[in-house]
């Protein structure tokens, strides 16, 4: 239901779904994936970091879930550690040259 109303840019409702998914199962990789990308639509970062984060700690070798979260942490001080470490685990990740080049 979440993914519905997130395409319906019911960007709320979608994060009470969500919210509601993970109530139930806390261990949901996704659901913290697809709430982070919730709450950066509603342009709530630092709620999308801390699900970014808590996904990243159940699935730390994710390119895919660090790549979000460095992406999120441009505007901090811990993008350019997360960034570094992206590097290393996936020399060939766009995201950390192009955000460590700038």
């Amino acid at each position: 239901m979440g993914a519905l109303l997130y395409d319906k840019n019911d960007f709320d409702g979608a994060i009470a779904e969500y919210k509601e998914a993970l109530a139930l199962n806390p261990k949901n990789i996704a659901a913290h994936i697809r709430l982070g990308h919730a709450y950066t639509q509603k342009g709530d970062g630092d709620s999308a970091i801390r699900e970014f984060r808590m996904a990243k700690k159940m699935a730390p070798q994710d390119i895919k879930i660090r790549q979000q979260l460095g992406s999120m942490l441009v505007r901090y001080a811990d993008a350019v550690a997360e960034l570094q470490e992206l590097e290393k685990m996936a020399p060939e990740s766009m995201v950390c040259h192009l955000c460590l080049d700038l």
